[in-house]
């Protein structure tokens, strides 16, 4: 799917899939990386470590997470 997705588009990705990337922006400092999720309907559920990505979330109230389609 390429362009803007609408509401259904984007609940179709994010039920279809499981990986995905997330990314977060602090200190002018912009950090992308590959991550495994669940949706539940209502909430993209996350599972990882200490490290940047956490502490750059936690600083920022705000973040991406781009479901990876292979179609």
């Amino acid at each position: 799917m390429l362009g803007t997705l609408n509401s259904e588009q984007i609940e179709q990705v994010l039920r279809s899939e499981v990986i995905g990337r997330i990314g977060c922006h602090a200190n002018g400092q912009t950090y992308v990386v590959p991550i495994t999720y669940a949706y539940d309907g209502e909430r993209v559920i996350c599972h990882t470590s200490q490290g940047m990505k956490i502490q750059m979330m936690r600083s920022k109230d705000r973040g991406l997470l781009r479901g990876r389609t292979s179609r």
